[in-house]
């Protein structure tokens, strides 16, 4: 299997020379419908994206270009991002924020919002899946995720990226009913992707959101799926081999997962590894950056989603900020349905439907319902009862 490894570098044909060394338009014909799905995690409603956690209008750029430059007059973007009404959060704006407004009405290029629908019910084990038609049946699906780690999943790449084609039931399914790890695998089986092109020009540490982003101007492109991950786990320092649902999807298909099988054309390897980190307790760590005491909360396991991190993310750190340097009395929030509350906590928040679910027998908790929780609602919650210790 061959993948190509190439230096990114602006209006210099970075992609079109991919597309060379991996033959990556291999049965591609002109009258196909293209479906190019980036990864638009969220959008933001002032100022442009970060770098890193979204797919660059760039690199879709050059893809359009090539695509278009073949002969290809059916393309489309299309992608499924978090809809939170709260914040305002939704596919249209992850599109104009991201730049894929512009670019399609310069390109002349389809944009579709994959949680409209249609979708195709699919079945996973027994747990009844629904996938976006568009995705499903596209006569060539190029798969553009970012080059980012996950503090779940160690990486968030391509099989991760495939998630975006489900509608919004399906991604908390894929928390909830499955384990994460075997959900992703499974949908990588589900869902043919032609052409995987990992948007390497920003790499993202301790992702998958956040803003520890480098610029590592890099391009990782093959038709085969598994090799391109296992390549894209190999820039960012991670052993292929550790990752589990790479691990799942290689064992379920009679596949590997060690990189001497994979063809490497362009750039050495050795000579492209950035190792960035993914494993953090990002929920501690908000509080740590604004020297905040005596507030625990442990960081949330698989059955945390994306919405639900997304509003959790935004509404602790908020806290934080707004009260820095506070010391405060053995206060305690728990996240997901893997924490257990400690002992030794005198406060105990319990942020959504999991953990409500799991600490039914704690009474006294102060509980913000939902699914995923208001951030407004956690926030407003901690303001006032959170307990400070008097100086």
């Amino acid at each position: 299997m061959s993948v190509a490894l190439v230096r990114y570098q602006e209006s210099s044909g970075s992609f079109k020379k991919a597309v060379e060394l991996c033959n990556g338009f291999a049965g591609l014909r002109c009258d196909h419908k293209v479906v190019i799905k980036p990864n638009l995690l969220a959008g933001r409603r002032k100022g442009p994206p970060v770098q890193g956690t979204t797919t660059s209008a760039a690199a879709i750029e050059e893809i359009v270009e090539a695509l278009q430059e073949f002969g290809c007059h059916k393309i489309a973007i299309g992608e499924g991002s978090p809809v939170l009404p709260e914040m305002g959060f939704s596919t249209p704006l992850s599109f104009r924020s991201a730049g894929m407004v512009d670019l399609a009405s310069r390109r002349g290029i389809e944009l579709i919002d994959f949680n409209e629908g249609p979708h195709e019910p699919v079945e996973f084990e027994g747990i009844t899946i629904r996938i976006s038609q568009h995705a499903l049946h596209a006569d060539f699906l190029i798969n553009a995720p970012v080059l980012k780690t996950h503090v779940l999943t160690k990486v968030s790449l391509g099989f991760k990226n495939l998630k975006g084609c489900l509608d919004g039931n399906s991604k908390r399914k894929c928390h909830d009913n499955l384990e994460l790890e075997h959900a992703i695998s499974m949908l990588a089986t589900r869902v043919q992707t032609h052409l995987t092109v990992i948007d390497g020009i920003y790499g993202l540490q301790k992702g998958p959101m956040g803003f520890d982003y480098h610029r590592l101007d890099t391009l990782i492109v093959g038709k085969d799926a598994l090799s391109v991950d296992m390549v894209g786990a190999a820039v960012l320092g991670v052993d292929p081999t550790s990752v589990i649902h790479l691990q799942e999807y290689a064992r379920r298909n009679g596949r590997t997962v060690d990189l001497s099988a994979v063809d490497i054309r362009g750039e050495k390897l050795a000579d492209m590894v950035h190792p960035l980190e993914w494993l953090h307790e990002w929920p501690q760590d908000l509080f740590r950056a604004q020297a905040v005491e005596g507030v625990r909360a442990d960081l949330p396991g698989y059955s945390n989603c994306c919405g639900c991190s997304l509003q959790l993310y935004l509404a602790l750190d908020k806290f934080a900020r707004d009260n820095a340097g506070a010391k405060f009395d053995g206060v305690e929030i728990l996240i997901g349905k893997e924490p257990v509350a400690k002992s030794e906590s005198k406060q105990l928040f319990l942020a959504g439907k999991c953990p409500m679910s799991t600490h039914r027998h704690f009474k006294d908790a102060i509980k913000v319902k939902g699914c995923p929780p208001s951030y407004a609602e956690l926030y407003q919650a901690l303001m006032e009862h959170a307990k400070r210790v008097e100086s």
